[in-house]
């Protein structure tokens, strides 16, 4: 649930390194085939090239508390860099070559294990600036009953993080995290986009998405920070459309 998906998200945070700035980005969401495979995108500031860790998690997910059978029975993932261009992908992350650097990775971002043996898919990719995609199928070929997976991406100098994915309510909700390491004050845009993705092609997009943006507060509880429902009747509308 939310407080596994926050208690996870904190265990990167704390483990975070000197870099300063976002450093995690992921979703958790209902993931299938075709048109509904999440699909997460990036954005790397200017600055030398560097290791992103980008991983899919299905069946680690049980360890969170979510039952078995409701976890994605075989991710994939596949890593883009925007226009089109393949650069890396993954199916079984203990059977890639660099398994055993994914796993240095891991450790070294905080990241939870996945199952040595577990069909779980992560990979590294060595990236410059720009914007990237990483489309993560979940295995799963029930389209009425879609599993739950977490698409990753760990790195430095991230300017930005989202994901599209389909929406149901209760547990079909996209739950979205990311990482902060600094120690100063940031203030961070987040927003939760359906009608205005008609424009770009999406069908049938969500007609009125809500947010609710959360912390993991004392006792392991999930403390809710903000919420919104409609950004243009918000006190600080004219500083998102600023920010955006």
């Amino acid at each position: 649930g939310l407080e596994g998906f926050l208690k996870a998200q904190t265990m990167r945070s704390e483990a975070s390194g000197p870099a300063a700035g976002l450093v995690n980005v992921s979703t958790r969401g209902l993931s299938g085939t075709g048109e509904r495979v999440l699909i997460a995108g990036f954005v790397l500031s200017d600055g030398a090239s560097q290791g992103m860790l980008v991983r899919s998690a299905g069946p680690a997910l049980a360890a969170f508390g979510l039952a078995a059978e409701r976890c994605a029975p075989d991710p994939r993932l596949e890593v883009f860099r925007s226009g089109g261009g393949f650069l890396a992908g993954n199916d079984d992350w203990g059977l890639n070559p660099a398994a055993a650097q994914v796993r240095a990775a891991a450790a070294a971002r905080g990241a939870f294990a996945l199952p040595e043996s577990g069909r779980d898919a992560a990979t590294l990719v060595n990236v410059t600036e720009g914007a990237f995609t990483v489309n993560a199928a979940s295995g799963s070929t029930r389209p009425e009953d879609l599993p739950i997976q977490l698409v990753e991406v760990y790195g430095e100098r991230l300017r930005d993080g989202s994901t599209r994915g389909f929406v149901r309510p209760g547990e079909g909700a996209l739950i979205a995290g990311f990482s902060l390491a600094t120690v100063e004050p940031a203030v961070v845009l987040v927003r939760g986009l359906g009608p205005a993705l008609g424009a770009f092609g999406v069908r049938e997009p969500l007609a009125r998405p809500v947010i609710r943006v959360h912390r993991l507060g004392a006792g392991g509880a999930a403390e809710r920070v903000a919420e919104n429902d409609g950004w243009d009747r918000d006190a600080k509308a004219s500083l998102a459309a600023v920010a955006a």
